[in-house]
């Protein structure tokens, strides 16, 4: 039996939908009481509605000066007027990266009493795109290489679209970084920067574009654009992160002092809810986008449930830090989209890399277990050539993909095929 649907993986669980309202942003966070009550004195509030009205100015401005910015209420302002559709969802993520800066580094804006530890204090800076866009040309220039590695970067036609924006979204905040702070948000936002050409630093300041502004750079990247973010707010399981990636969707975390629900850590790190945030779409969203419309579709409507079934693990079951099960702790990370380390260096000829990262990724580099893999997936090319464009001959006989298989150990395109062709489907697959 081919598995040519992922139901058996999710369950009966409905597909996720994200509309780019509020009904979408608070989906996880339903039985909140909070904040619907608050959203319903601002109706009938006049100091609230002078107050929305000043923020209101403030966004066409893009005056982050702004008194109402210091405002407690700040945050469900900016709520009501996603609700009332006053702003799109890229304005709402870019104030709400702004803001959880203020929350997490300054005192104009407050946590909730449980999350005072990651409380730290540094300056919180606004620049125009034209001022700071050199610094991000770079790591952009690489990155739309190794996906594109005849056409070059055309930095002109960005900057084109950069000036479409409305103000509010042509900007880039500044984080001030000190050279004692070890804390975990400090190193978590160095590792940031080194890995994603949606964030960089200087040495003094990291520096971190808008919402808008992040969307045209994944769009310079990959025009195809297989992930988006969604802000939401709350926390969500793996099995609700699988179903927004198979929608081509990936949660952009909004912290929120209304909510209990935040998430509290990143891996195992308390980092903050701004390095949270960025965490989603600076390491994530990019990562995602790193894969072609095509593979991407394949990984999460075909690949990831191939492989759960073929190897006995569930989406529920998963775990990144499973000390038993390596396949466990691999799936996870292709479910999760961290798929942020080849094993061997980009190759001009090789764009498909983070396609054989997947695939390399789901059999945890065992190469008997990928032949095993293969002798399924060959057996159904002809629908993989039809629906997902991928040529299963061309990858088995790609010395990039055997290289990264077999690293550090040679493997020829014959051996790999003969290894196919021996499989025999009562093997014992390694733990």
């Amino acid at each position: 039996m081919f598995f040519r649907r992922v139901d058996s993986f999710l369950g009966s669980e409905n597909k996720f939908v994200y509309k780019a309202d509020i009904a979408s942003v608070t989906q996880f966070v339903s039985l909140n009481k909070v904040i619907p009550a608050r959203l319903a004195e601002f109706e009938t509030s006049d100091t609230a509605k002078e107050n929305i009205k000043q923020l209101s100015v403030a966004i066409e401005k893009a005056d982050f000066s702004a008194k109402v910015f210091s405002h407690p209420d700040c945050q469900l302002y900016v709520l009501h007027l996603l609700e009332k559709k006053k702003i799109s969802i890229d304005d709402f993520l870019t104030l709400n990266i702004y803001l959880l800066a203020l929350m997490q580094y300054t005192d104009k804006q407050s946590l909730r009493p449980e999350d005072s530890d990651i409380k730290e204090s540094h300056e919180v800076g606004i620049h125009p795109w034209q001022e700071l866009r050199g610094h991000f040309a770079d790591s952009l220039y690489d990155s739309h290489y190794y996906l594109h590695p005849y056409n070059k970067l055309d930095m002109q036609q960005l900057d084109a679209e950069a000036g479409k924006l409305n103000k509010l979204n042509q900007v880039v905040f500044s984080i001030e970084r000190t050279r004692d702070d070890n804390s975990d948000a400090t190193r978590f936002m160095k590792e940031l920067s080194r890995l994603s050409p949606l964030m960089t630093t200087n040495g003094s300041y990291f520096f971190i574009p808008s919402g808008g502004l992040m969307k045209l750079m994944l769009r310079c990247i990959n025009p195809g654009l297989p992930l988006n973010s969604a802000p939401v707010c709350g926390s969500i399981g793996l099995a609700t992160l699988y179903r927004m990636h198979r929608e081509g969707f990936h949660p952009a975390s909004i912290y929120s002092t209304s909510i209990a629900s935040n998430p509290k850590n990143v891996h195992d790190l308390r980092v903050g809810p701004l390095t949270t945030l960025l965490h989603d779409l600076v390491a994530h969203v990019y990562w995602g986008n790193l894969l072609f419309a095509n593979h991407y579709k394949f990984v999460f409507e075909y690949l990831i449930p191939k492989a759960s079934a073929l190897f006995a693990v569930t989406v529920d079951k998963l775990n990144e830090q499973s000390k038993t099960n390596q396949k466990e702790r691999v799936l996870f990370r292709v479910v999760d989209l961290d798929i942020s380390n080849p094993t061997v260096n980009q190759e001009k000829e090789s764009a498909d890399i983070y396609l054989y990262q997947c695939i390399i990724d789901v059999v945890s580099k065992n190469k008997n277990d990928a032949a095993r893999l293969f002798s399924h997936l060959l057996a159904d090319s002809s629908y993989i050539a039809a629906t997902y464009q991928v040529d299963l001959q061309k990858i088995i006989g790609n010395k990039t993909f055997l290289n990264m298989l077999s690293h550090p150990l040679p493997l020829t395109a014959d051996e790999f095929s003969a290894l196919i062709a021996r499989v025999d489907e009562k093997m014992v697959i390694s733990p």
